[in-house]
């Protein structure tokens, strides 16, 4: 009797123990783990600013993609397009369209040319705007934040 009972207590002491330190991790990664709500709030507050619609002269139709990181739960909104021209001529236009929008160039570099990452409050949180390219005839800008506040430049 008293190792049936013994049995039973080692039996619930162990199912006990699974649920804290497997089941745990299982639950938080079926129903918490990953982008959810509050990322998808903040790629949309991303999506509807205006200097992401503003392509450069010479720019090829533009396209919009959206991403949310599951692990480090970071959004990215940005536009693509073809583009011929000069790295120099991309950023120009971004400065100029990214200041008429609110965004504040970040500090660059000493060789004079223009600013490629700006930052902005968007959605609650500081958001970053960056210029890619032109490599292989395509160009990017995109805005990248996250509820951290990490700088994404």
């Amino acid at each position: 009797m008293r190792t049936q009972r013994t049995s039973f207590l080692l039996a619930g002491l162990t199912a006990l123990l699974m649920a804290i330190f497997v089941g745990e991790p299982v639950r938080y990664f079926l129903f918490s783990y990953g982008c959810g709500e509050a990322e998808d709030r903040l790629s949309e507050a991303i999506a509807r600013d205006p200097v992401l619609d503003t392509l450069p002269a010479g720019a090829g139709e533009g396209e919009r993609y959206e991403e949310c990181d599951d692990d480090d739960l970071f959004v990215s909104v940005g536009t693509e397009f073809p583009y011929d021209a000069s790295r120099r001529s991309v950023l120009v236009h971004y400065r100029e369209t990214a200041r008429a929008n609110g965004w504040q160039p970040l500090p660059t570099g000493t060789d004079g040319s223009p600013p490629d990452c700006f930052s902005k409050r968007i959605g609650g949180t500081t958001a970053f705007l960056s210029v890619y390219g032109p490599d292989n005839g395509m160009a990017s800008v995109g805005i990248t934040a996250d509820h951290s506040g990490s700088n994404w430049c």
